[in-house]
């Protein structure tokens, strides 16, 4: 009895050193192999600011391309952006730079979608705000972002008067068509007409 468990006891300690070399079993077929944990691939690090914010929220995303006839036009009516998809601001007073974007994302069925968002800063963090969404073709589309300055005067076309903001805004402005601007209050932003 004595030698049998010798021999378990060696076979056992056999097992357990063949084991420390062993590779680990082939996958089964139509299974692709792990890599070793050394090798597995780590996620890439988020990026910082409205880029990280857009990656977890539109994935393969890409800003709006915009037409540089439009952009030539602003410039000759003397405003002119150097980020036409993308624009900051304190929209509700915080303090803290806030963010409006427009971008184009594979929307459902491999269209392609447009999105005009804001992110809100606020306990920390940004909150996304849905502004409009459309599909398109993709291309260079005539819309264009404009900051719009806490103090400036815009004007209100539908109740035809001017009048100052009370806080940082953004302007949105359409390709020959007409332009508004978005002012946040109260937690939710409000689209006013400025021109036809």
């Amino acid at each position: 009895m004595r030698a049998d468990a010798s021999i378990l006891l060696l076979s056992l300690l056999s097992l357990a050193a063949g084991s420390a070399g062993c590779r680990q079993a082939d996958p089964p077929a139509g299974q692709p192999a792990s890599p070793p944990a050394s090798e597995t691939p780590q996620p890439a690090p988020a990026r910082p600011g409205v880029e990280g914010l857009l990656d977890s929220d539109f994935p393969s995303w890409e800003w709006v391309k915009v037409r540089q006839r439009d952009l030539d036009l602003l410039q000759e009516q003397g405003q002119e952006t150097a980020e036409p998809s993308h624009v900051t601001g304190d929209f509700n007073g915080d303090g803290v730079d806030d963010h409006a974007v427009q971008v184009l994302y594979p929307g459902e069925g491999g269209a392609t979608t447009y999105t005009l968002a804001a992110y809100v800063s606020g306990d920390g963090r940004f909150e996304e705000k849905i502004l409009d969404r459309f599909p398109t073709d993709g291309g260079e589309l005539g819309i264009i972002l404009l900051p719009a300055a806490k103090g400036q005067e815009v004007y209100d076309y539908e109740a035809n008067r001017k009048f100052p903001l009370e806080r940082d805004a953004f302007i949105v402005v359409l390709s020959e068509k007409t332009s508004s601007v978005w002012i946040l209050e109260g937690g939710e932003f409000r689209r006013v007409l400025m021109s036809d």
